[in-house]
Protein backbone atom coordinates (compact mmCIF):
# COMPACT_ATOMS: atom_id res chain seq x y z
CA UNK A 1 0.00 0.00 0.00
CA UNK A 2 2.87 2.19 1.29
CA UNK A 3 4.37 1.43 -2.33
CA UNK A 4 0.90 2.65 -4.63
CA UNK A 5 0.96 6.01 -2.23
CA UNK A 6 4.95 6.84 -3.35
CA UNK A 7 3.34 6.39 -6.95
CA UNK A 8 0.52 8.51 -6.93
CA UNK A 9 2.68 11.24 -4.84
CA UNK A 10 5.74 10.72 -8.02
CA UNK A 11 2.54 10.88 -11.01
CA UNK A 12 1.79 14.25 -8.92
CA UNK A 13 5.24 15.18 -9.15
CA UNK A 14 5.80 14.45 -12.59
CA UNK A 15 3.99 17.92 -14.19
CA UNK A 16 6.24 20.57 -11.81
CA UNK A 17 9.86 19.46 -13.83
CA UNK A 18 8.03 20.15 -17.39
CA UNK A 19 6.28 23.73 -15.79
CA UNK A 20 9.75 24.48 -14.52
CA UNK A 21 11.26 23.79 -17.74
CA UNK A 22 8.41 26.33 -19.58
CA UNK A 23 8.51 28.52 -17.04
CA UNK A 24 12.29 28.80 -17.14
CA UNK A 25 12.50 28.97 -20.88
CA UNK A 26 10.13 32.04 -20.81
CA UNK A 27 12.01 34.02 -18.64
CA UNK A 28 15.39 33.23 -20.35
CA UNK A 29 13.51 34.44 -23.61
CA UNK A 30 12.35 37.68 -21.87
CA UNK A 31 16.03 38.24 -20.12
CA UNK A 32 17.62 37.18 -23.64
CA UNK A 33 14.93 40.17 -25.60
CA UNK A 34 15.90 43.17 -22.87
CA UNK A 35 19.77 42.44 -23.70
CA UNK A 36 19.46 42.34 -27.05
CA UNK A 37 17.12 45.06 -27.23
CA UNK A 38 19.47 47.39 -24.53
CA UNK A 39 22.67 45.97 -26.69
CA UNK A 40 20.87 47.42 -30.25
CA UNK A 41 19.77 50.87 -28.50
CA UNK A 42 23.28 50.91 -27.59
CA UNK A 43 24.55 50.25 -31.52
CA UNK A 44 22.20 52.92 -32.42
CA UNK A 45 23.74 55.70 -30.34
CA UNK A 46 27.01 55.20 -31.42
CA UNK A 47 25.66 54.95 -34.84
CA UNK A 48 24.55 58.39 -34.31
CA UNK A 49 27.38 59.47 -32.66
CA UNK A 50 29.29 58.23 -36.18
CA UNK A 51 27.02 60.12 -38.27
CA UNK A 52 27.58 63.32 -36.46
CA UNK A 53 31.21 63.02 -36.86
CA UNK A 54 30.71 62.11 -41.35
CA UNK A 55 28.73 65.32 -40.90
CA UNK A 56 31.46 67.35 -39.03
CA UNK A 57 33.86 66.11 -41.58
CA UNK A 58 31.57 67.01 -44.69
CA UNK A 59 31.35 70.47 -42.89
CA UNK A 60 34.84 71.22 -42.63
CA UNK A 61 35.37 70.01 -46.53
CA UNK A 62 32.32 72.39 -47.43
CA UNK A 63 34.51 75.23 -45.28
CA UNK A 64 37.92 74.37 -47.46
CA UNK A 65 35.78 74.99 -50.57
CA UNK A 66 33.80 77.94 -49.63
CA UNK A 67 36.53 80.50 -47.74
CA UNK A 68 36.75 78.73 -44.39
CA UNK A 69 33.12 79.45 -44.07
CA UNK A 70 30.16 77.18 -42.73
CA UNK A 71 26.85 76.59 -44.55
CA UNK A 72 25.29 79.85 -44.68
CA UNK A 73 21.97 78.06 -43.98
CA UNK A 74 20.95 77.00 -40.50
CA UNK A 75 18.41 74.77 -38.99
CA UNK A 76 17.98 71.53 -42.04
CA UNK A 77 18.52 73.35 -44.61
CA UNK A 78 22.63 73.28 -44.44
CA UNK A 79 21.86 70.02 -46.18
CA UNK A 80 21.39 71.80 -49.19
CA UNK A 81 24.36 73.00 -49.78
CA UNK A 82 26.84 70.94 -47.62
CA UNK A 83 25.54 67.31 -49.11
CA UNK A 84 28.02 67.13 -51.83
CA UNK A 85 30.54 66.60 -49.21
CA UNK A 86 28.93 63.69 -47.91
CA UNK A 87 31.61 60.86 -48.20
CA UNK A 88 32.44 57.63 -47.20
CA UNK A 89 35.95 56.98 -47.19
CA UNK A 90 35.98 53.41 -48.14
CA UNK A 91 33.62 53.85 -51.10
CA UNK A 92 34.01 55.27 -54.22
CA UNK A 93 35.06 58.63 -54.45
CA UNK A 94 31.23 59.55 -56.20
CA UNK A 95 29.73 57.29 -53.51
CA UNK A 96 27.56 59.82 -51.20
CA UNK A 97 27.04 58.61 -47.62
CA UNK A 98 23.39 59.66 -47.09
CA UNK A 99 22.92 57.24 -44.38
CA UNK A 100 24.84 59.80 -42.09
CA UNK A 101 21.71 62.50 -42.62
CA UNK A 102 19.66 60.04 -40.58
CA UNK A 103 20.28 59.20 -36.74
CA UNK A 104 18.94 55.10 -36.73
CA UNK A 105 16.04 55.96 -34.16
CA UNK A 106 14.58 58.70 -36.18
CA UNK A 107 12.76 56.56 -38.33
CA UNK A 108 10.30 59.81 -39.67
CA UNK A 109 13.43 61.10 -41.20
CA UNK A 110 14.90 58.78 -43.23
CA UNK A 111 11.22 57.11 -44.29
CA UNK A 112 10.70 60.44 -46.16
CA UNK A 113 13.98 60.31 -47.61
CA UNK A 114 13.06 56.64 -48.82
CA UNK A 115 9.65 57.87 -50.00
CA UNK A 116 11.25 60.52 -52.34
CA UNK A 117 13.55 58.28 -53.81
CA UNK A 118 11.16 55.62 -54.55
CA UNK A 119 9.01 58.34 -55.84
CA UNK A 120 11.47 59.90 -58.29
CA UNK A 121 12.49 56.41 -59.39
CA UNK A 122 8.76 55.04 -60.13
CA UNK A 123 7.91 58.99 -62.37
CA UNK A 124 11.89 58.93 -64.35
CA UNK A 125 12.66 55.14 -64.10
CA UNK A 126 15.79 56.31 -62.58
CA UNK A 127 17.50 55.41 -59.30
CA UNK A 128 18.85 59.03 -58.23
CA UNK A 129 19.87 58.56 -54.22
CA UNK A 130 22.06 62.17 -54.55
CA UNK A 131 20.50 65.02 -56.56
CA UNK A 132 18.59 68.14 -55.08
CA UNK A 133 15.52 66.82 -56.32
CA UNK A 134 15.46 64.61 -53.63
CA UNK A 135 15.47 66.93 -51.18
CA UNK A 136 13.28 68.89 -53.20
CA UNK A 137 10.79 66.02 -53.38
CA UNK A 138 11.15 65.64 -49.61
CA UNK A 139 10.24 68.79 -48.67
CA UNK A 140 7.24 69.14 -50.80
CA UNK A 141 6.04 65.74 -49.10
CA UNK A 142 6.90 68.08 -45.83
CA UNK A 143 9.57 65.08 -44.65
CA UNK A 144 12.32 66.88 -42.15
CA UNK A 145 15.68 66.46 -44.68
CA UNK A 146 17.60 65.03 -41.75
CA UNK A 147 17.87 64.29 -37.88
CA UNK A 148 20.37 67.03 -37.55
CA UNK A 149 20.47 70.85 -37.55
CA UNK A 150 23.16 73.52 -37.53
CA UNK A 151 22.65 76.23 -34.92
CA UNK A 152 21.90 79.89 -36.56
CA UNK A 153 24.65 81.18 -34.51
CA UNK A 154 27.29 79.19 -36.76
CA UNK A 155 26.05 79.62 -40.05
CA UNK A 156 28.01 81.41 -42.78
CA UNK A 157 30.92 81.65 -39.70
CA UNK A 158 34.22 81.29 -40.59
CA UNK A 159 36.07 78.06 -39.13
CA UNK A 160 39.16 80.40 -38.14
CA UNK A 161 37.02 82.73 -36.41
CA UNK A 162 35.34 80.66 -33.95
CA UNK A 163 37.07 81.31 -30.21
CA UNK A 164 36.55 77.99 -28.90
CA UNK A 165 36.19 75.09 -31.25
CA UNK A 166 36.24 72.76 -28.34
CA UNK A 167 33.06 74.24 -27.20
CA UNK A 168 31.28 75.50 -30.21
CA UNK A 169 28.34 73.68 -31.15
CA UNK A 170 27.98 73.16 -35.43
CA UNK A 171 25.84 70.24 -35.24
CA UNK A 172 23.47 68.56 -32.97
CA UNK A 173 20.08 66.63 -33.13
CA UNK A 174 17.13 67.62 -33.51
CA UNK A 175 15.82 66.05 -30.49
CA UNK A 176 17.23 63.44 -27.71
CA UNK A 177 16.38 60.17 -29.29
CA UNK A 178 18.67 57.70 -26.97
CA UNK A 179 17.53 57.45 -23.51
CA UNK A 180 16.95 61.49 -23.20
CA UNK A 181 20.77 61.97 -25.03
CA UNK A 182 21.31 63.60 -28.07
CA UNK A 183 24.14 63.64 -30.54
CA UNK A 184 26.33 66.79 -30.83
CA UNK A 185 29.23 67.71 -33.33
CA UNK A 186 31.64 70.83 -32.73
CA UNK A 187 33.68 73.25 -34.19
CA UNK A 188 36.97 70.99 -33.83
CA UNK A 189 35.23 67.76 -35.00
CA UNK A 190 34.57 65.93 -31.95
CA UNK A 191 31.47 64.68 -30.96
CA UNK A 192 29.50 63.45 -27.79
CA UNK A 193 26.59 62.71 -26.20
CA UNK A 194 24.85 65.35 -24.42
CA UNK A 195 21.75 65.23 -22.13
CA UNK A 196 18.18 67.04 -23.26
CA UNK A 197 19.51 69.15 -26.10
Amino acid sequence: MEQAGKRAAWRAAQPLPGAAAILAGVLLGIAIGIYSNEEGRTARAESCLANARCIAYALHMYAQDHGGRLPKASGQEWVLQAYPYLRDPLAHPSFRNFNALYCPEDREASGGYRHAVHEIERETGKLDYASEAVFARMRKNGSRLTSYEMPKAVAGVRLEDIRSPAKTVILQETEPRHDGYAAVAYADRHVEKVRGR
